[in-house]
């Protein structure tokens, strides 16, 4: 007998085996294949969505970086700049100053260009020498004020050279002249304060910035007055930026030439070669030709392009004051390095969930029939998930968390996930406080500033700290003579008496700087403390511990520009919880802002002490003027009224003689009598143009005012005037019989005009006088001739000669009292009141006087005074 039955049972059983397998194996497959391609689609889904909100967050985040730079930047270049204001101004007082008036000064080293340190000046250049030296020590507080500026100098038109520090003159190289340099050459050019871009300093070999101003006395230039700020300076002190590895901050002008930029060096250039910039713009790169336009355009925005040999954002903010841009650049990598980070991870756990599965296909391919479907039904439902968690984080949802299904492959990829998602929120949460806690200090700041008192910005420096930032109670310590003072505390609501107690505990026992004490540490390191066992440790003052009883406070110094100004304690009370590393830090960056703060407000206190004493000998001048002038005018009045009755008789007397003996008298005894009627008559005039001048000067002049008809009183004046005038000179009325009528005294406005056509007749040897009269309605400044009519309704009436004419000069003369223009050179007698009285007269009538002239084409008057009609429309009319 034999086993065959048993070998055909085997082979079916085999072959059944076989057929299962052929069966299920290409579904396990296809449902394997299918599982890893969507774990792939989904993975590649979420590194997208990541990336993509990651990118938007960096624009955000870099355009807001990119404004506030710029805002820093430029108020940092704007306070150096109004310091380059301030001297300009000192060396003008200086070279202003007469030589007797000059202060002795120390005979430092200058510079002078073709002979380099000197110490005695040439003759010719003797005072040019003692001006500069006056304002050396002015030079020098301004140089140190900022620690920005490097070098402080100014150098004259004639070579001149003084710097606030003397050692740099031994060390300035041969052939140096200020006058061939670039700074210097661009402020002879404008007009105030101008910025140079770099330039390899003569002195350092390093790189520059200046800011350089002219000095002009009198319309003349004197000098430029310059300051220096060296790249390495701002690279290390303006230009930092948190922007990964990668990420850089410069500084370029509207063309693109780079200025400052971090590793920027002079290289092999030497001080008298021109610094060869790099240019961003030499690029045929389409987005470098919209990024040229917008940065022309002072706009702000962000860009990608390619830059430094890879795909960068850059981000770009115009500066106001200099007219530069400054820019951020990050790259793109360093932007979706978390996203990329996580896809790898993913990618590996993937890379693990492949092998494992040919591991258990190769192992339990018979059970593949029965588990396949409910084993894609496992691995698909996480994947959904996953890819549903990725969209809403991509749309701002980032609390969202997968559920972990299990501790397999796919579980510890959805776990990978959530720890992505938790460290992005994360780092987002820490931004966001960030920039909370950086706007509630620039609000402080803001707030400090608006008060003037010291006393008032220290009492609200505790106050703000708690109320802005949250800490529950604040005490401020200065630094006053080697003494840590307590100046002012805030222990919230209602614990007044505790701030009392705390303050007099803190004063009764003084705190010196070379004291064993907390505070003594703090201000000795520079450096924030913070203490958890103020009761055993050996360092805290226990009186003023006992009074306070917080188990845990921080200390920070405040720092001013270039000392400690004192501390500034804190503490969580209130709340009950201890201060952290990021509470100190908090507390730092809020005391550097109150350093500023408090030596701007010293030097306020001290600019208000000085205003106040000026303006106390400002008032008491003005009123010793004011009553000189009042004596003045009283004796004017007084003589003049004792001169008149006399002069009167003279005049009526020799007109009597004049009219009734004329036939009796020889030619000489009537051309004396003319004489003395005529000089009579003239200082007659003369003494009514002094009267009124001073009934109007001391506030008695009264007008009548009615509603008078122009042109009788305007006839009336030319037919006085013409029975005077003795010249070739024919006189005209233009007006209109139906002009309305004018708001004015007409006793008055007769005088004006007989003013305006006398001063006519003066100068004008041969040729017309015009008197013209016309209505003008205007709602806004029209220009007539050189003059600019107000809104209002008009009746202007202008004296027109062909006179000699003036000059700008004798403009600028013409209505001063007792000033003659041209009179003296052609022998006309006149008081030199006649234009300065009509000026006044016109201006007690609400009214407005101007004169156009041509040097030998002659002058016209022009006075405006108000209609005393109803407005009329407005009239479109050319000037006259």
């Amino acid at each position: 007998m034999t086993s065959q039955p048993r070998n055909v049972r085997f082979g079916v059983q085999a072959r059944v085996l076989l057929l299962a397998l052929g069966v299920s194996l290409p579904a396990l497959i296809i449902v394997g294949w299918l599982s890893l391609n969507g774990i792939s689609q989904a993975r590649l889904a979420a590194v997208k969505q990541s990336e993509n909100t990651l990118l938007i967050q960096a624009e955000n985040m870099l355009m807001s970086r990119a404004i506030d730079k710029a805002e820093l930047y430029d108020q940092a270049l704007l306070s150096v700049q109004r310091q380059v204001q301030t001297m300009v101004n000192i060396t003008q007082q200086a070279f202003s100053r007469p030589l007797d008036r000059l202060a002795d000064t120390r005979p430092d080293p200058f510079w002078l260009a073709g002979s380099g340190p000197t110490l005695i000046p040439p003759d010719q250049l003797r005072l040019t020498v003692a001006r500069a030296r006056q304002i050396t020590g002015a030079l020098q507080s301004n140089v140190d004020l900022n620690p920005l500026i490097s070098l402080g100098y100014l150098a004259t038109k004639e070579g001149v050279m003084v710097l606030d520090d003397v050692r740099v003159v031994s060390v300035l190289p041969d052939g140096f002249d200020a006058r061939k340099r670039p700074w210097y050459q661009a402020a002879e050019k404008a007009t105030g304060p101008t910025w140079v871009g770099t330039y390899v300093d003569a002195v350092t070999n390093q790189l520059n910035i200046t800011v350089s101003a002219p000095v002009k006395v009198n319309n003349q230039l004197i000098g430029v007055i310059g300051m220096d700020l060296l790249l390495t300076t701002i690279q290390s002190d303006v230009l930092r930026i948190d922007a990964g590895s990668s990420g850089y901050a410069f500084v370029m002008d509207h063309d693109g030439n780079i200025l400052i930029r971090p590793e920027l060096e002079a290289g092999n250039t030497r001080w008298d070669e021109t610094f060869k910039k790099q240019n961003l713009f030499e690029s045929n790169d389409p987005n470098f030709v919209s990024l040229r336009e917008n940065i022309r355009n002072d706009m702000a925005g962000v860009t990608r392009l390619q830059l430094d040999g890879g795909d960068r954002y850059l981000a770009y903010s115009p500066m106001r004051t200099v007219g530069w841009v400054v820019a951020l650049v990050l790259p793109i990598d360093d932007v979706i390095s978390p996203a990329r980070d996580a896809s790898l991870a993913i990618e590996r756990e993937q890379e693990q969930l492949r092998r494992n599965f040919l591991a258990v296909l190769l192992i339990t391919s018979g059970l593949i029939i029965i588990l396949a479907t409910g084993l894609a039904r496992t691995i698909i439902r996480p994947l959904r998930d996953l890819e549903v968690g990725a969209q809403r984080i991509a749309s701002g949802q980032l609390d969202q968390e997968l559920v972990v299904h299990g501790n397999d492959e796919i579980g510890r990829l959805s776990l990978s996930f959530n720890q992505m998602t938790t460290a992005l929120r994360e780092k987002v949460d820490a931004l966001e406080v960030n920039a909370q806690q950086m706007a509630a200090i620039n609000e402080t700041s803001n707030e400090l500033k608006r008060l003037r008192s010291l006393n008032t910005v220290l009492d609200h420096i505790p106050q703000l700290l708690c109320q802005r930032l949250g800490f529950d109670r604040a005490v401020l310590y200065l630094l006053r003579d080697e003494v840590i003072e307590v100046v002012s505390a805030s222990f919230g609501p209602n614990n007044y008496e505790l701030e009392y107690d705390f303050m007099r505990a803190a004063l009764s026992e003084p705190i010196t700087i070379d004291s064993d004490t907390i505070e003594a540490s703090v201000i000795k390191s520079r450096q924030a403390v913070i203490v958890d066992n103020p009761w055993e440790h050996p360092q805290v003052i226990q009186a003023k511990q006992f009074i306070s009883g917080g188990d845990s406070y921080v200390q920070a110094p405040i720092l001013g520009r270039e000392k400690v100004l004192g501390l500034i304690s804190a503490d969580y009370y209130e709340q009950g919880r201890l201060v952290t590393v990021q509470d100190a830090a908090l507390l730092l960056n809020f005391a550097d802002m109150v350093g500023l703060t408090i030596e701007n407000a010293f030097s306020f206190q001290n600019l208000e002490d000085l205003v106040a004493q000026r303006t106390g000998e400002l008032r008491e001048a003005l009123d010793r003027a004011q009553a000189a002038d009042r004596l003045k005018s009283q004796f004017l009045a007084s003589i003049s009224h004792e001169l008149r009755t006399p002069l009167n008789a003279i005049i009526g007397f020799s007109t009597v003689l004049l009219d009734e003996l004329s036939p009796l008298l020889v030619e000489e005894q009537r051309e004396d009598l003319e004489t003395i009627n005529k000089n009579g008559r003239y200082l007659l005039d003369l003494i009514n143009d002094i009267l009124d001048m001073a009934r109007i000067e001391a506030g008695k002049f009264a007008l009548h005012r009615e509603a008078t008809a122009v042109l009788p009183v305007v006839q009336s004046a030319v037919d006085i005037m013409h029975g005077l005038n003795s010249k070739p000179v024919t006189m005209r009325i233009d007006i209109a019989p139906d002009l309305p009528r004018m708001d004015v005294d007409p006793t008055r406005l007769r005088q004006i005009v007989i003013n305006l056509i006398s001063n006519a007749v003066k100068f004008t040897d041969r040729g017309q006088i015009v008197v013209r009269a016309i209505r003008r309605v205007v709602q806004e400044a029209t220009p007539i001739g050189s003059h600019y009519l107000l809104p209002g309704d008009w009746i202007v009436i202008s004296v027109q000669d062909t006179g000699i004419g003036m000059d700008a000069e004798a403009l600028g003369k013409l209505f001063q009292e007792f000033q003659q223009v041209h009179a003296g050179a052609r022998g006309i007698l006149g008081s030199g009141l006649g234009l300065s009285i009509t000026r006044r007269l016109v201006d007690l009538h609400d009214g407005d006087l101007w004169v156009d002239s041509k040097v030998g084409v002659g002058s016209t008057f022009s006075f405006a005074i108000a209609t005393a009609s109803i407005p009329a429309p407005i009239e479109q009319q050319s000037p006259s």
